[in-house]
């Protein structure tokens, strides 16, 4: 179901909206792999890397280079040249990752400095953020006014608004510079709400590994592997970790949270977390 006001539908407006689903013919033969929606547009990845966007185009979000609204999906020019992995919507941004190199280029409102750019309000074509070290990114995510990225080696890195806590690094304004974020775990999946985070992970100090994976070598959810001689040998071990999630405290620093079972899976609302897991009988899901 989508409003059709905001060019959401993807498809001729022949009414303001609709309550049943809704084929997007125009995406019929793209072998579309993934997609992602934002208050008021969406994007969609195809089995190639091909990027697609239609809805709102206010403050360049659908990457076109205007603030044109679009009907009907079309692919983003700017990113022909690049095989896509991954996209993500925030409110009025958006972000997309690269498959070959991991980098991360953001497109749509910049206002709090979350497309990752100085000094400029609207970002109407996907540009690369650049990250420390020039680290791999292996998954993206975007909030309302900030986003999330988290690399090869499972380090958190956020930009953005600090203004509602959402980035975990305390009491600031915002950054367009990536700064690191939740330094004393290793993280192996994030996901952000409107204005909150919340990310999957291991104490630094603690070695781990996952469920299915051979002794010796630990390989996280999104492919990064390290060294784990010591790994749990019990298959409820590998998968047993710990949660933070920020802004979870007065100084918005991440607060390490205990999940009464095993964590396979989680999700952001708008304000707040749900997860899913098996314990020993049976599986469960936990609102945090």
């Amino acid at each position: 179901p989508a409003d059709r006001r905001y060019r959401t539908m993807g498809t001729t407006p022949a009414s303001w909206c609709t309550t049943l689903p809704c084929r997007v013919p125009a995406l019929d033969d793209c072998g579309i792999r993934s997609i992602s929606a934002g208050q008021w547009h969406i994007l969609a990845v195809s089995e190639s890397g091909a990027v697609y966007s239609w809805g709102t185009g206010h403050q360049g979000r659908l990457g076109h280079g205007s603030e044109e609204f679009t009907h009907v999906p079309s692919l983003i020019d700017a990113l022909k040249e690049v095989a896509i992995a991954a996209a993500a919507c925030g409110a009025f941004h958006s972000a997309v990752l690269a498959r070959d190199t991991g980098h991360v280029y953001c497109f749509g409102d910049n206002a709090a400095a979350q497309c990752g750019v100085i000094g400029v309000r609207a970002v109407e074509s996907p540009r690369r953020v650049l990250l420390p070290f020039d680290a791999k990114v292996v998954s993206v995510a975007c909030g309302r006014e900030h986003t999330v990225t988290l690399t090869q080696g499972g380090e958190v890195y956020v930009f953005g608004s600090g203004a509602v806590l959402a980035l975990g690094l305390g009491r600031r304004p915002r950054t367009a510079i990536p700064l690191r974020s939740a330094r004393d775990f290793i993280a192996f999946a994030v996901h952000v709400g409107a204005t909150h985070g919340f990310a999957l992970g291991k104490w630094r100090s603690v070695q781990f590994a996952l469920l299915g994976h051979l002794p010796g070598t630990a390989t996280t959810s999104t492919g990064a592997s390290r060294d784990d001689s010591e790994a749990a040998t019990r298959p409820e071990d590998k998968w047993r970790c710990r949660s933070l999630v920020f802004p979870a405290t007065a100084d918005a620093l991440p607060l390490d949270v205990t999940v009464p079972n095993t964590v396979s899976d989680f999700a952001c609302g708008s304000a707040f977390v749900v997860t899913t897991g098996f314990a020993a009988s049976a599986g469960g899901a936990f609102a945090v």
